[in-house]
């Protein structure tokens, strides 16, 4: 029961975390193709 709690709170925090890193990525690739193609 405990790692289900644990899992829980993770998941919690790490897809938040996944989103907003993917988030910046995309962000700074698409000004770099902006860039690039200009």
């Amino acid at each position: 029961m405990l790692i289900s709690k644990l899992g829980t709170i993770e998941v919690l925090v790490i897809i938040p975390t996944i989103l907003f890193i993917g988030a910046v990525i995309l962000f700074a690739l698409n000004k770099k193709i902006t860039e690039l193609t200009e």
